[in-house]
């Protein structure tokens, strides 16, 4: 785990000139794509004006998963259809005042704690999937939805010199059954003490 926070302390610091900001939604990606709209992303703004966003959210059940607030979302394992993993991935740019730059995507390859980036190349702003079936043969692997997993997304906005501008980095976690159990009876927990205190208070 401590390689794993070393290797993306590392992709955040070549985000030179650029602030990242807490996960919100994106209103190109709102404009683009009006029917899955509210979708929150870690928008990172570069010092040109031009903004890089990545961002997940449930396949076919709403535009919000559970997250960290700031760059790691929370989904379960599992099918939402015959083909599709229960999460999808998305990102979107803006690139204002940036004569001669690019885009350039990478997807993490190492479901575990490690992290094994690969450029995924793209055409547009688009929200995939990891069992898309171009998704194996671009990336080299077979994506177990059924498993646990960390998966590490990173957006890079860069120059015309190819040097990086900005960086948007998600990570994408898919807990062990057990540990959403117990994730969901800490909360249950946490509100009955929450609601226990009120009443004490208001006694």
């Amino acid at each position: 785990m401590k390689i794993r926070r070393l290797i993306l302390a590392t992709l955040a610091a070549l985000s030179f000139n650029a602030a990242a900001t807490p996960l919100t939604t994106y209103q190109p990606w709102d404009a683009q794509y009006p029917n899955i709209a509210g979708v929150q992303f870690n928008v990172v703004t570069a010092a040109n004006g031009s903004t890089i966003a990545m961002g997940a959210h449930p396949y076919t059940s709403g535009v919000t998963m559970p997250n960290n607030g700031v760059d790691t979302y929370y989904a379960t394992a599992g099918l939402t259809t015959p083909t599709r993993a229960n999460w999808s991935f998305d990102y979107s740019w803006n690139l204002t005042n940036c004569a001669g730059c690019s885009v350039a995507l990478f997807v993490d390859t190492d479901p575990t704690a490690g992290v094994h980036l690969v450029n995924l190349p793209i055409l547009g702003a688009d929200s995939w999937n990891m069992e898309m079936g171009f998704m194996n043969a671009a990336l080299g692997y077979n994506f177990d939805p059924f498993s646990p997993s960390s998966t590490v997304f990173d957006l890079r906005l860069m120059a015309a010199t190819g040097a990086t501008l900005a960086d948007s980095i998600i990570t994408v976690n898919v807990p062990e059954p057990a540990t959403v159990a117990l994730l969901g009876l800490g909360l249950l927990g946490f509100v009955a003490s929450r609601r226990k205190a009120a009443k004490t208070t208001n006694a």
